[in-house]
């Protein structure tokens, strides 16, 4: 705590005005890799997402889509 002036300021009471900023979640709220347990970062290669800490593929392509030729 500082004074100045006659007022006391606290550093605490100082407050962000910053709206443009993307909230962060807590890793508790964060989706996490059902294979690893790692809050989940994926990585897309080749068209599905991959886990970033095991690399298993969380994301499959296509999840058995069968292509209609006609």
């Amino acid at each position: 705590m500082r004074k100045e002036s006659g007022q006391v300021t606290s550093a605490k009471a100082v407050t962000s005005t910053d709206t443009d900023s993307d909230p962060i979640l807590p890793a508790q709220l964060m989706p996490r890799c059902p294979a690893c347990g790692q809050p989940e970062a994926l990585v897309w290669v080749h068209g599905h997402g991959q886990c970033a800490h095991c690399h298993m593929n969380v994301m499959p392509c296509c999840d058995g889509a069968v292509c209609d030729p006609s």
